[in-house]
């Protein structure tokens, strides 16, 4: 029966597999790693098409092939139905369908010429007075100029729908019509409509068919000079052809700013050829064009790092990670009650093959960006929950104890859970700006204070299981391995944020000339290191018991969270990434049911040991 199943699903895959093909013959492996500079880096098409796809539309399937045809077939593309507008009020504003999410770019665009003057009041206020609605407005807006000016980056050399005069109709027999292949002859064009006009006026009556003609191309070539000026996003084109170069140009740019060679021709030559194997289906042209193209362009780019990025964005490292996490935890939870070593097994496989899987995944940016996997506060959780699985595994491995391995399992899974919460227009790799990327520092304060945060969330993870298992009446070794395991960690967790806070001080020196400045994110890093000690103190003082100890290194979660996120939310201080009001609401209801958690198993706890006493 199984054998059955797995056929049928094997030939309904080919299926599925085999009409795509059919609809769309064109491969692109080639032209989805094709490269484009793009916020200060070179990247793959891919890459770019992926962040403005999830920009526009929330999602990022198809992302190439969307890109090819809103380049290639403008005209099509705007009827796609792609950009999300969630709003229902922004809906009625647009005059678009109430009971639609996504909407085409002609749709769009007219209800935001109905909505001009309301754009150009919002665009003089402060953006923080805006209301959501208006932020949804001014959000849609870009969206729509950005798709714009990926829609007309090739409209320099895609077919023009003009009719010729007589006296250009010989001349562009066997020739595609587009401003490029006219823009040789427009100097005279214009030349003969301002003698026309000085001759005949502005009244068109006057004019004979083949002089309107002439006037209807002049003007066609004027506004489709104008809309290219400022088009300057699909920067695929070096600037110094044969030398390395930071500079790249958009095809509109190279054209206009006269930045062209005869490279650079040869090059836009290609991509002309894409455009046309495009629009006639043609799988060898396209196939031919997209790998010249590559090779061509070969010595301005890392095409071993082109390849990496587009296979790290079809793998997608950090999901495979988080599914094997989430299964891991599953089967460890279900190891407490089974008694099969074999379940117990697999459950630790499954951790290892996903922490060996998010490891793959932060090496890979390291190499992608030439940075230490850090630079971003979305970076900062993905490294802490890589450090999280891999404290499991090794305290697994010294002890046997599968409660280490759930808290790696858990604590790791959970931070990749928030961490595209983040980065709510996508996965870009930006890169830094100047002060912050500085890889010594990156590679030692960064490292030592992210560091710090792993150790503790890992701890307080910890401390939640030594609080379950005291409440549940675990067997005493388990519980005094949980105690020894938590008393080391918490002290790691105080060396890494009190070194890394120090780091940080001596940073801020070199860059801004003071140590210390009261900081939002310097007072959360103290923070953090006053808990522990204070936590450390009472422990050793005898104010704190084994129980009130492990509540407060539980309630640690909450110090690191408000630390590591809260103060970045602020929008005060040199360390703000900008206040997110989702995060904002989310961080609150954490506080909130981890200090509910905490004083429950507490309260559990006290109560279950004085009825165990009594």
């Amino acid at each position: 029966m199984r054998q059955i199943i797995a056929l049928l699903l094997f030939l309904l895959c080919a299926a599925l597999s085999a009409g795509a093909h059919a609809q769309d013959p064109l491969d692109m492996s080639g032209f989805q790693t094709l490269p484009v500079l793009h916020e200060g880096r070179v990247k793959p098409l891919d890459s770019f098409a992926r962040i403005h796809l999830k920009q526009i539309s929330g999602h990022e399937h198809g992302a190439d092939r969307w890109l090819a045809k809103t380049l290639f077939d403008p005209a099509a593309a705007a009827e796609d139905k792609i950009f999300l507008v969630r709003d229902p009020d922004l809906k009625r504003q647009l005059g678009l369908k109430s009971d639609a999410r996504h909407f085409s770019f002609n749709e769009v665009q007219a209800g935001l010429e109905g909505a001009r003057e309301t754009l150009t009041a919002l665009f003089e206020q402060d953006p923080a007075s805006l209301t959501a609605q208006q932020s949804a407005l001014i959000e849609l807006q870009k969206n729509a100029m950005m798709f714009a000016q990926i829609m007309r980056s090739f409209s320099l050399f895609l077919p023009l729908n003009i009719a010729l005069p007589e006296a250009y109709q010989k001349a562009f027999e066997g020739r595609a019509v587009t401003y490029l292949n006219l823009r040789a002859d427009e100097p005279d064009i214009l030349a003969a409509v301002t003698k026309l006009a000085q001759t005949k006026g502005q009244n068109l009556s006057a004019y004979s068919e083949d002089e309107t003609k002439l006037a209807q191309l002049s003007l066609s070539l004027k506004l489709f000079q104008l809309a290219g000026e400022n088009n300057r996003l699909f920067k695929i084109v070096p600037g110094a052809w044969g030398a390395q170069s930071e500079e790249w140009y958009a095809p509109w740019q190279l054209i206009l700013d006269g930045q062209g060679s005869p490279q650079g021709k040869a090059y836009l030559q290609l991509w002309e050829n894409m455009a046309a194997a495009y629009r006639d289906h043609d799988a060898k042209l396209w196939e031919s064009a997209c790998a010249e193209a590559l090779q061509s362009i070969a010595p301005h780019i890392s095409a071993p790092s082109l390849t990496l990025e587009t296979l790290y964005n079809m793998v997608k490292p950090f999901h495979v990670a988080l599914a094997l996490y989430a299964l891991s935890f599953v089967l460890l939870l279900t190891s407490l009650r089974a008694t099969q070593p074999v379940i117990k097994g697999a459950a630790i496989t499954t951790l290892s093959a996903g922490a060996l899987t998010h490891l793959i995944g932060v090496i890979a940016r390291v190499g992608l960006l030439d940075r230490p996997p850090v630079g971003t506060l979305y970076e900062s959780v993905i490294f802490v929950a890589l450090l999280c699985a891999l404290f499991g595994l090794f305290m697994y491995a010294r002890s046997k104890n599968i409660a280490p391995a759930l808290a790696g399992a858990f604590s790791a899974g959970g931070m990749l859970i928030i961490a595209p919460f983040l980065i709510t227009q996508g996965e870009s790799m930006e890169m830094l700006v100047a002060v912050l990327n500085t890889n010594f520092w990156l590679s030692t304060h960064v490292l030592c204070i992210t560091t710090g945060y792993a150790v503790s969330v890992f701890a307080a993870c910890i401390a939640h299981a030594y609080l379950w298992g005291r409440a549940q009446h675990a067997d005493a070794k388990t519980l005094e391995g949980l105690k020894s395991a938590l008393y080391k960690i918490s002290l790691f967790a105080l060396l890494f944020t009190a070194v890394g806070t120090a780091l940080g001080g001596i940073w801020a020196d070199q860059s801004w000339g003071r140590f210390w400045g009261w900081d939002p994110k310097e007072n959360g890093a103290l923070l953090i290191v006053l808990w522990l000690i204070w936590a450390h103190h009472g422990r050793i003082s005898g104010k704190l018991s084994e129980i009130g100890f492990a509540a407060s290194m539980a309630w640690l979660n909450v110090i690191v969270a408000l630390a590591w996120f809260g103060v970045n939310l602020l929008s005060v201080g040199l360390h703000s990434y900008g206040f997110i009001d989702g995060i904002a609401y989310a961080l609150g209801l954490f506080v909130l049911v981890e200090t509910c958690i905490i004083g429950g198993l507490w309260a559990l706890t006290k109560k279950r040991t004085k009825h165990h006493a009594a």
